[in-house]
């Protein structure tokens, strides 16, 4: 079963997709720089889902600071509000998964629970 780390700062959005995604892996879920920082520290994941709106921050300027690597983690990103420089900076970082909310739900858990490569 894969592991899937939820970035998210939306309480209830978070507990949402904790619970629509634990029934196909493993889940954990995230709200802050010093949680995601503290959990990548101490546990192993296959995918990061990642809201790019964050309270303080945003899931981008993270994965850059902490120098999270697509090519240790599949990274999902998503935003109800995209924008081409938040897609092209993505890009820039490697990330090749965009989800635009409200999500597709069929699409995001055939998407965790596919085998990383």
């Amino acid at each position: 079963m894969n592991r899937v780390l939820i970035i998210e700062d939306d309480v209830e959005i978070g507990a949402v997709l904790v619970d629509l995604i634990s029934d196909v892996a493993d889940v954990k879920f995230v709200s802050t720089r010093n949680q995601i920082e503290n959990i990548l520290n101490e546990e192993k994941f296959d995918y990061i889902l990642a809201d790019y709106y964050l309270e303080r921050d945003n899931s981008l300027s993270i994965i850059r600071d902490l120098n999270i690597s697509p090519s240790k983690y599949d990274i999902l990103l998503m935003s109800a509000h995209p924008t081409d420089k938040m897609l092209e900076e993505a890009s820039q970082l490697g990330i090749k998964k965009f989800l635009p909310k409200p999500l597709k739900i069929d699409f995001l858990l055939k998407e965790v629970s596919k085998p990383r490569l």
